[in-house]
Formats: structure tokens, sequence, C-alpha cells
């Protein structure tokens, strides 16, 4: 499957990349000075029915898989934990990638001491990963970055070997006309779209022809998230600060994340698992 991307879409994609490596790295470093001992977690805190399952990774883990062989990529990263924790798992080789050159210095530095001979990181965008390269490949709360999402992940399929598995997981809106809350939170984030339901039906049916099955995974209802009070407070307070310091990008993530979690309590937002599997 090859992808025709004009030097205009280029152009585009590299600005657009440049945004989100300056956000990431302004955002790691508010984290860095005001939360030294965190872990820094890039997904969302889930309460599943299985109390031996804690994180996204571990349900991963245990209801798709990780393969014992084959290159495994984790796309958009983060600080390497879910990455790093995929490594522990298998003798496969693990890599990690960002387009934040801050979080990928952060994640070598935080797991240089451990031995997992089989992990790495790169700064990358992954939009720029091999095609069929990958017997999985994991994407985090990082697709929603992409200035065509459905682009993105017919490219993330073409980057699967036969057999391979493509996890997204990422918040999706569960209604098709915008709000002014959905126009705050893409912007804070600096975001060209969203996903949606009907977006992904639509990605599904591009690849009804290509022998790809798909299953979704609603976990709106195990996620941990704020009362519509408190997010609405704490995104007051946020733009109070911005109000000071209007162009700091990591500040505005904080305050699209509350928007965020606004969306969430209105039920204008659904956390799902979008699982592809190619056959052989």
């Amino acid at each position: 499957m090859k992808l025709n991307v004009s030097s205009a879409n280029i152009a585009e994609k590299n600005v657009t990349e440049t945004n989100v490596s300056l956000l990431y790295d302004q955002l790691l470093a508010t984290q860095l000075k005001h939360k030294q001992k965190s872990t820094f977690p890039i997904h969302k805190v889930l309460n599943f029915d299985d109390k031996d399952i804690t994180d996204i990774y571990q349900w991963i883990e245990k209801h798709v898989g990780f393969p014992a062989e084959g290159n495994i990529l984790d796309a958009g990263c983060g600080i390497g934990w879910g990455t790093s924790y995929i490594a522990t798992k298998t003798d496969a080789p693990v890599s990690g990638i960002s387009v934040s050159k801050d979080e990928i210095a952060q994640a070598t530095l935080f797991y240089s001491e451990k031995v997992v001979p089989n992990l790495s990181f790169h700064c990358k965008s992954f939009d720029m990963v091999e095609q069929n390269q990958y017997a999985m490949i994991i994407a985090v709360e990082s697709v929603k970055h992409s200035t065509n999402i459905r682009q993105t992940i017919r490219h993330l399929l073409s980057a699967l070997q036969p057999g391979g598995a493509l996890v997204v997981v990422e918040d999706t809106y569960a209604n098709l006309p915008s709000d002014p809350s959905l126009v705050s939170f893409m912007a804070d984030w600096q975001l060209s779209e969203v996903l949606n339901q009907a977006h992904m039906a639509v990605t599904h049916d591009d690849m009804a022809t290509t022998s790809i099955e798909y299953t979704q995974y609603d976990f709106t209802d195990s996620m941990q998230t704020p009362s519509l009070l408190q997010s609405k407070i704490k995104r007051k307070l946020m733009s109070l600060l911005l109000f000071f310091q209007p162009k700091h990008m990591g500040w505005q993530a904080f305050r699209g994340g509350f928007i965020l979690d606004m969306l969430y309590a209105n039920k204008k937002m659904k956390y799902i698992a979008h699982v592809y599997r190619k056959d052989h």
C-alpha cells in the first residue's frame, strides 16, 4: 500500500511536527519542574474489572498479546514507560519513537541504567516509519497529532508485516457536530482534527479490501474522570496563568487536558482502543 504525499502536504506535516515537538518539549519541562518524582504517564488512569490489569499496556498484553519475535513499535512513546514495559515482556526488539527530542532524551536517561537489551528510542515521526517492518505497532494517544488521521492509520497498517497487529488507543469524539469546547481543546493541543466514530467507520471501509480485521473496545466507563465542576475550575485557573504567559504551549496543553475532561464529563468523548489485525 503506497501513499502519495504532495509537497504541500509534506510542508504542512513538517510545520505540524515542529509544533508538536515544541508542545511536548514544553509540557515535559513543566512536568519535570513541578513533578520531579512523577513517572509522567501519557495515558488515562483506568479501573478494569480484571484487578490484575491497571494500565492500558497491560490490557494490550493480555487481550492482544506482544509477539515473541519481529519488531515492535511504540509510536508516540512519551518518555518511554509503556515502551520499556513491552520490552520486559518479550524478547522481540522494541523501539519507541517521538518527534520530541526532549522526550527521547528523557526516555533514554530514565532507562539507560536498566539492562533491557531489546529496547531503543528514536526521535522520529510515526508517519515516516518503514513499510512491512513491524509485527506490532502501538499508538497510545498519539495519532491525534496527525494532520490526516486516516492517512496515518493507513501508513501504520502498511508498516505491519503479514499477521501483525496495530493498536490505536485514542480519545474518540462521540458526536459529529463540533462545539466550542472541542474547538478549544484542539487549539490548545495544536490539533488539525480529532478521531470520531464516523471517521473510524470510513477508515474501516478503506481497509475492507486489504484483509484487515478490525475490533473496537470502549474503556470510557472505566476511566477515572474528574467532575465537570472540577474540570471547569481547573480550566479557569489555567487560563489565568496563561494570561501572564499566553504563548506557553505547556500550560496550553494542561488547559486542553482540563477541557478534555469536560468533554468526557459531558459524554461527548470516548476512550477507545481500535485494534487492527492484518491477515497472513
